[in-house]
């Protein structure tokens, strides 16, 4: 018999600490640095809306994966990985969640069930980003082993794989029409990869020090990365240079997002700050302080709503209609003590 997961659920706009630090594998150096203290394995990190935008995935530092949606109650937690769930990508049509973690393996699974369909193995350490092409054929792969893995799903096989950077990678992202891949590292730089095959087709420079995600805008044109030096930086990915940089954030940058018609850019991180950068004209920003540092965010498909997840043990929702100037805020407690769907 299955059963959903008990958590906590408040709808409440108070800013909520949490939980107690404990201890973090050694050797894992994006888990240990994600707060100037260490943190609990139990709270939650990867985040990903479906294309629907009515659920959200996550995954936390226990290995869990969790589907949750404020909108009609819906909760399911599963036992996913061994250690951290780092990244989180679903389908296009919501069938599959695919998820990798510190156990060095990708999981594929029913969406509705969270039944495991299927396991790609080949990484040699963390997996910390995955990114499915439009077509859902492929996903490729990185993470601490420094390899960028290109997977035929349906095979369950590497159409290639290769050493991609000179340090760990913690994170992916492919442009909107496939054609295109950007990684960013912990050697400072972030790349361009044809995806067909591999091919490196630029490498940016200019951040000071790791950098931790990276997101193509709506058109392509643009991309993002977010980096420990606190910046987030724009390059044109045409005409292979940097465009501008955003310098609203007083700590290190752990996540950074476009919104969906590509006119502003959400970021997040150490400062426990939600940074909204206007990106016409001189990059104006404005930020909303929440109740711990952001690790992951996401945004939905129509840009009404946004989820992330913080160090303080909570994932929030938060929704905004268009000519709106209040919004509502959900927050979603990971408890350990939550019971897991029968295996």
């Amino acid at each position: 018999m299955r059963r959903s997961a008990f958590v906590c659920l408040l709808f409440a706009c108070s800013m909520l600490t949490g939980p107690e630090a404990l201890a973090q594998r050694e050797d894992d150096k994006v888990a240990s640095s994600l707060a100037a203290r260490p943190i609990s394995t139990q709270v939650p990190f990867a985040i990903e809306f479906n294309s629907k935008g009515d659920a959200v995935a996550i995954g936390t530092g226990d290995g869990r994966l969790i589907v949750w949606s404020p909108l009609d109650g819906r909760e399911l937690s599963i036992q996913d990985h061994r250690l951290w769930t780092f990244c989180i990508a679903w389908s296009a049509d919501g069938s599959r969640l695919i998820t990798g973690g510190g156990d060095d393996v990708i999981n594929i699974r029913n969406a509705r069930t969270l039944d495991l369909v299927g396991t790609l193995e080949g990484h040699s350490d963390d997996v910390h980003g995955i990114a499915l092409s439009p077509d859902n054929r492929v996903l490729y792969s990185v993470g601490d082993d420094m390899m960028l893995f290109a997977w035929d799903i349906e095979r369950g096989s590497p159409i290639y794989r290769m050493k991609a950077h000179d340090e760990q990678i913690p994170c992916i992202a492919i442009s909107p029409d496939g054609k295109t891949l950007a990684t960013g590292s912990r050697d400072d730089t972030v790349k361009l990869w044809n995806a067909a095959d591999g091919k490196l087709l630029h490498t940016f420079t200019g951040h000071l020090n790791d950098v931790l995600d990276v997101d193509f805008s709506p058109d392509g044109r643009t991309l993002a990365s977010a980096s420990y030096d606190t910046t987030v930086m724009l390059w044109d990915v045409p005409g292979r240079s940097r465009q501008s940089a955003v310098q609203a954030h007083k700590d290190r940058v752990f996540a950074a997002e476009f919104s969906p018609d590509g006119k502003s850019l959400w970021s997040g991180g150490e400062d426990n700050a939600l940074v909204l950068t206007q990106l016409s004209g001189d990059l104006s920003s404005s930020r909303i302080v929440v109740g711990g540092d952001i690790a992951r965010l996401a945004i939905s498909p129509d840009g009404s709503a946004r989820a992330y997840t913080s160090s303080d043990g909570y994932a929030r929702w938060t929704t905004q209609l268009p000519g709106q100037e209040q919004y509502t805020l959900h927050q979603l407690r990971v408890d350990p003590t939550s019971p897991l769907l029968d295996q």
